[in-house]
């Protein structure tokens, strides 16, 4: 099974999704876990990579698996330091 952390990032009631080109479909930050990677380590190595940003908090918000995708996720609520600018040309929603 697949391990999964991910990222919501909500600011004035708004939740942060993101889109990288002309994908046409938003999601919000986060990916699968590498080799020996506990949840929390890639919460932040996913932030970097997708974001540059930096993971300040996290607190767990749901964990559940999804049988169809073969897949466990955590999400994590969490405060952060985002970049003024998106990186390589991806785009804050």
């Amino acid at each position: 099974m697949r391990k999964r952390a991910g990222a919501l990032y909500i600011e004035d009631h708004k939740l942060l999704l993101i889109c990288e080109g002309d994908q046409g479909f938003y999601w919000t930050p986060g990916g699968g876990l590498e080799k020996s990677e506990s949840f929390d380590e890639a919460l932040k190595r996913e932030l970097i990579e997708e974001l540059e940003a930096k993971l300040l908090s996290a607190e767990l918000y749901i964990s559940y698996e999804d049988n169809e995708a073969d897949e466990h996720v955590n999400y994590y609520l969490v405060t952060m330091e985002l970049p003024k600018v998106p990186p390589n040309g991806t785009k804050f929603y």
